[in-house]
């Protein structure tokens, strides 16, 4: 079992956490694999390291600089999000890292 469900409030940040995701792969041109399925996964960690960037210059949710513990939180759920898709985790070279 995975534990109780999670709360609607946090279901509620991690689906606009994803939609945030999405819009940064429209804004950055790098729609060619939304999922990033096809793609090596030197190209997920650098995707997610661009996104890092990102939140970490002011463009979030809120439009506001965010802790680094929330970028790192950001992109735990992304990387959950997308090793639906991939089957393994976003953030690490290798599965054993």
């Amino acid at each position: 079992m995975a534990g109780p469900p999670k709360p609607a409030k946090e279901i509620g940040t991690i689906r606009s956490r994803i939609i945030h995701f999405l819009q940064f792969l429209h804004s950055m041109n790098l729609h060619d694999s939304w999922q990033l399925t096809h793609v090596s996964q030197e190209r997920r960690i650098w995707t997610l390291a661009l996104y890092a960037k990102h939140l970490a210059t002011g463009s979030t949710l809120v439009q506001r600089r965010i802790k680094s513990s929330t970028i790192e939180s950001y992109l735990r759920d992304i990387a959950k999000w997308l090793s639906k898709f991939c089957h393994t985790d976003s953030r690490k070279s290798t599965d054993l890292d």
